[in-house]
């Protein structure tokens, strides 16, 4: 195996330190690529996972912000070896409302809502109530009907004979 003179006379003269991988320095530190990781699997655990866009956006952000973006935008390459870094990153097809959830939830909506569950409340004696307060959903109830809904029946109760009293 030959090694170069001048690699050699670099490594010698501390022109390059030792366990540093040549080439452009990484975009995402360790220590901030297991964070990044920890929140993706954070926000695909309550329901808000993000894409390969997203994903690449936030980091894009970072970096520009470092000043370390060299191309412009980070390559699908980046996301392909991150994603094979976690192990357990996958990209999967989410809920069409998790979207329209994430971008409505900021604080000022929750604020109100519970705003508005308080007034509701207080207008119909329920505040203090909670045994009178039922959860009512969607399930069971279709959303699209194809066949008319039965009819209920008007069953008449048989008539039964009068009873005589014994002579």
């Amino acid at each position: 195996m030959y090694l170069g003179v001048y690699t050699l006379y670099d490594r010698v003269s501390g022109g390059v330190v030792h366990g540093v991988k040549p080439g452009p320095e990484p975009y995402l530190s360790q220590t901030e690529k297991k964070e990044l990781g920890g929140y993706l699997k954070h926000c695909a655990k309550v329901g808000y996972g993000k894409t390969r866009r997203d994903v690449l956006c936030i980091v894009e952000s970072a970096v520009n912000e470092s000043g370390k973006l060299r191309s412009g935008h980070v390559s699908d390459g980046w996301w392909r070896r991150f994603k094979e870094h976690q192990g357990d990153l996958s990209l999967r097809q989410g809920d069409s409302t998790a979207h329209a959830r994430m971008d409505t939830m900021n604080q000022e909506t929750i604020d109100h809502y519970f705003m508005l569950l308080r007034e509701t409340l207080t207008t119909h004696g329920l505040l203090n109530k909670p045994s009178h307060i039922y959860n009512v959903d969607e399930t069971g109830v279709p959303l699209v009907v194809h066949l008319p809904l039965p009819q209920p029946l008007h069953i008449c109760p048989p008539v039964l004979p009068l009873l005589q009293p014994a002579q």
